[in-house]
């Protein structure tokens, strides 16, 4: 861990990130040996004219000797990096190899735009000689004519006549260099980042922008993929070898930054489920924010032991969660019920409802009653953990993702325990009417 802190690892790694733009690169190790251990004292990158792959097969890297003859690389000495922007051999793998291109034909555009620039707008000056003129005398008069202003001269003999034909278009192809130029850079820009938002002024919405940030940091999570891999098997596991031996088990360097999280999104949406009973561990959301947690004798924002609201009393408008030792509370909407009866009396009535003793009503219609009237507390107790998620959601499609969360620690067995009561009942009481109109 010391060794990664060096301020120097940073310049290294640039150097070994030189692989992305050749296709490959050279590093050499420099051990440090002087108390007996192995220890990389640094990391030096090397020419890689100095270097090169075996003629069988074009891959197979070597380095050129005192001699200059091509000899093997020599064990846990050099950091051999290889990093493709497209398959097939090492020399022709690198982005600078395609960049080029457009580098080239860039320079060529901005080359022919210095000169129509120089001349934009200047009178084109002609100097007119005799028939007996002597070259020395043509040469005379067009160094005079030159010296007037920069380009556009020349020499015509008096009998001579040029005739200049303007183009219809010189006006709009005024821009065309621009144009040409930004066109190339543009696709520089997809070669080696993959998006354009971030280097040139394209327009676009937010949704684009953050589209092309994603590729922006795929490319950057591949690219650091590719470095770990390569230090573990270059640096790391020889470095482990020599000063401990070979191993079963090695340890492993990754690089990669934190993804970056939305944390007043996920406070936003873990609020409203905490309130509802979802059991979540404190230390958990701790590391989310990368907060520690207090010792004892911190000093502590806010509560530290936040207050509960009194203890309402034991009625159907406020539960506790069972078997879970939560003192959260579920205060759910105010919805009156009429007192309900006792499950005995429940099915009772359900008896009495079917088989007729109760007035000139259906027998199912006074079942439906009852059962509304026992069940009104269980669900009024659902019905306003519900209607806590929808107040704090900020879409149906938040509510849903809050719902599906937090089902499994609705309250339901009072509800279960009472439909249980009401089948019961409804079915003794069509065992009732059965044998009534079989005695009668």
């Amino acid at each position: 861990r010391t060794w990664l802190k060096r301020d120097e690892l940073t310049d290294e790694l640039f150097d070994i990130l030189d692989a992305i733009g050749k296709g490959f690169s050279f590093t050499e190790i420099i051990w440090d040996t002087s108390q007996g251990q192995w220890m990389p004292d640094r990391l030096e990158w090397r020419d890689p004219r100095w270097f090169r792959f075996a003629r069988h097969d074009l891959a197979t890297p070597l380095m050129l000797g005192e001699n200059g003859q091509e000899e093997p690389l020599p064990g846990f000495k050099f950091i051999f990096a290889r990093m493709k922007a497209k398959s097939g051999l090492p020399l022709r793998s690198g982005i600078a190899r395609v960049a080029a291109w457009t580098y080239m034909f860039k320079k060529f555009t901005e080359r022919d735009w210095a000169i129509f620039t120089q001349t934009y707008g200047q009178p084109l000056r002609v100097g007119k000689y005799g028939a007996g003129a002597s070259e020395e005398d043509r040469d005379k008069l067009f160094m005079a004519v030159a010296n007037i202003a920069g380009d556009c001269a020349a020499i015509v003999p008096e009998s001579m006549m040029i005739e200049f034909v303007e183009t219809s278009n010189v006006g709009a192809s005024t821009n065309l260099y621009k144009e040409r130029a930004d066109w190339l850079d543009q696709q520089t820009s997809k070669l080696v980042l993959g998006q354009t938002a971030t280097t040139d002024a394209v327009t676009g919405g937010l949704g684009s922008g953050k589209e092309h940030r994603q590729v922006q940091e795929d490319i950057e999570r591949a690219d650091a993929r590719a470095i770990s891999a390569i230090l573990n098997r270059d640096l790391i596991r020889p470095w482990v070898d020599l000063e401990y031996g070979p191993q079963k088990v090695y340890p492993r360097l990754i690089m990669a930054r934190p993804e970056q999280e939305d944390l007043a999104s996920f406070s936003a949406a873990i609020a409203p489920l905490i309130n509802v009973g979802l059991r979540v561990k404190e230390s958990e959301v701790l590391a989310k924010f990368g907060l520690s947690e207090p010792n004892e004798e911190d000093r502590v924002l806010g509560n530290s032991v936040p207050e509960l609201p009194p203890e309402p009393p034991n009625d159907a408008g406020s539960t506790e969660e069972a078997g879970s030792g939560s003192k959260i509370k579920y205060q759910s909407a105010p919805i009156k019920y009429p007192e309900p009866n006792s499950g005995g009396k429940a099915a009772l009535n359900a008896q009495e409802a079917l088989t007729g003793r109760t007035g000139d009503r259906p027998p199912e219609d006074i079942l439906a009653d009852r059962l509304e009237i026992e069940a009104g507390p269980a669900m009024g107790d659902m019905i306003g953990q519900i209607e806590v998620m929808l107040a704090a959601s900020g879409s149906l499609e938040e509510f849903a993702d809050m719902l599906r969360a937090g089902f499994g620690d609705l309250n339901a067995e009072d509800l279960a325990g009472i439909m249980a009561m009401a089948m019961t009942g409804a079915e003794l009481g069509g065992i009732s009417a059965v044998e009534d109109e079989a005695g009668g």
